[in-house]
């Protein structure tokens, strides 16, 4: 059964899915095995469960995410569910489900149980509709515009993992790197995507078909490897409208809404969305002149420059300035578009706005700020 919130007088909350008969769908033992665990999340569809001891306490939480990091390293699906699980795992009490939407925000978390004093599960909220980063607190639902998600590379800069699993599949928090990208959309009303597949093709689809999802989502699969700009050809005649495009491992904490207009106003063929970056040089520096006379010395001199983030706007002209079936880059497309003097413009964000997770190093980085 599912029922409005109980003991709240705050409209903030009615997008919550409030989930009470049926709670016993996600709860098991703690010393139960995974194998079962993956059965119940898969028959409750909603990606995670419960652990509770022999008095029925509440003491973990088990998602999909969690599962998906374990099967990373090992295939024993017959290992314990308590020496995978979350410990530490977020709950609120009964008295405290007025608080629930500003706890569920500033945690980033879209589940959360309600315990009563035992510590025994009365009821779980579910949400869908909450941003993951606490910047954006307005949301509309008046964008809607094409996403095209660019997700047909192989992902070497993420081995291991990309060994394993497909770059849009790497779990960040308790969901797909793609399916975070795909939620920053629709809280701003995007509703059709259009995912560009290639490496392990079968398997990101076979994914997302096994999700229930509220969106249209349509997969345009490159036969030969066609790189970041080529695969766009596949999109001629489908679009007809500036649309979004963005990397598979980008997650941009912004209002798109507002960069939409900009690119609309600006009447840009594509728009970059841009990040100063701040980079200090580990080493000190030396000017000499023509007979190596020491002129200058600078101690780790300070270099500020704009980088590209791999999120563009980009209208449908753009599109015709593709060959068909040729392997190229979106930067060589751009270099294109620059000689032939066409209007591209950038919008710059803040650095904190952007996570590149197209490196190992910066992927765990995100995975531990999800994670906390």
């Amino acid at each position: 059964m599912k029922t409005e919130l109980q003991n709240s007088s705050s409209s903030d909350n009615k997008n919550l899915e409030h989930i009470v008969a049926n709670r016993e769908n996600f709860l098991i033992y703690e010393n139960e095995n995974l194998l079962k665990a993956i059965k119940v999340i898969d028959e409750n569809s909603k990606r995670i469960v419960f652990l509770k001891d022999l008095n029925s306490k509440v003491v973990a939480s088990l998602s999909d995410g969690d599962i998906r990091r374990y099967l990373l390293k090992s295939n024993d699906l017959s290992i314990a569910v308590s020496n995978i699980a979350n410990y530490n795992f977020i709950y609120i009490h009964e008295n405290e489900i007025s608080t629930a939407k500003q706890i569920m925000f500033e945690k980033r978390i879209n589940c959360l149980p309600i315990l009563n004093s035992k510590k025994n599960l009365t009821s779980i909220l579910f949400s869908a509709n909450f941003a993951y980063f606490k910047n954006i607190v307005v949301k509309t639902k008046k964008l809607n515009v094409p996403v095209v998600i660019m997700a047909g590379g192989e992902g070497t800069r993420l081995k291991p993992y990309s060994n394993i699993l497909p770059k849009p599949l790497i779990p960040i928090g308790n969901a797909t790197i793609t399916e975070q990208i795909i939620q920053n959309f629709k809280n701003f009303g995007c509703k059709n995507f259009y995912m560009i597949v290639n490496h392990k093709r079968n398997l990101i689809k076979a994914y997302f078909n096994e999700l229930k999802i509220d969106y249209n989502l349509k997969f345009i699969e490159e036969i030969l490897p066609l790189k970041t700009g080529g695969g766009l050809c596949l999109l001629q005649n489908k679009i007809n409208k500036s649309f979004f495009m963005t990397n598979c491992d980008v997650l941009l904490d912004e209002n798109y809404e507002q960069i939409y207009k900009t690119h609309e106003k600006q009447k840009n063929i594509i728009t970059l969305i841009c990040v100063k970056k701040d980079y200090t040089l580990p080493y000190g520096t030396i000017e000499t002149n023509e007979k190596n006379v020491v002129k200058n010395f600078v101690e780790k001199p300070k270099f500020t420059f704009l980088t590209n983030t791999g999120f563009y706007i980009i209208s449908p002209d753009f599109l015709n300035l593709i060959k068909q079936n040729q392997a190229i880059n979106m930067t060589d497309i751009i270099k294109e578009c620059i000689k032939a003097k066409k209007k591209i413009g950038i919008i710059k964000v803040k650095k904190n706005s952007w996570y590149d997770m197209s490196q190992l190093e910066d992927l765990e980085k995100i995975t531990k700020f999800f994670k906390k």
